[in-house]
């Protein structure tokens, strides 16, 4: 709930836009990001992984993204360093 609340409400004050899928599929996720210069992006563990595990990932520019904020469970050091490499730009 506090999430729910919270990224959305603090953006939305703030005069950002909010890019919200239905349901998560890497492809359009990528495609997305590149397509709206996505620069914050508030994953769960989940689709932080996916990013760190997909190939796919290398095909798109995500420079765009500043910032990755992931919570709910553990990252481990070797997903965050993953991470890091595939998205340069983005603080964790």
């Amino acid at each position: 709930i506090y999430s729910l609340n919270s990224v959305p409400l603090c953006a939305l004050r703030v005069g950002a836009a909010i890019l919200i899928m239905q349901k998560f599929e890497i492809i359009k996720l990528l495609e997305l990001i590149n397509k709206y210069k996505v620069t914050i992006a508030p994953f769960v563990p989940p689709i932080v992984l996916a990013i760190a595990k997909s190939p796919v990932v290398d095909e798109y520019d995500l420079s765009s993204i500043r910032t990755v904020m992931s919570g709910a469970a553990a990252m481990g050091k070797e997903l965050e360093d993953t991470v890091r490499a595939k998205l340069p730009n983005a603080k964790l």
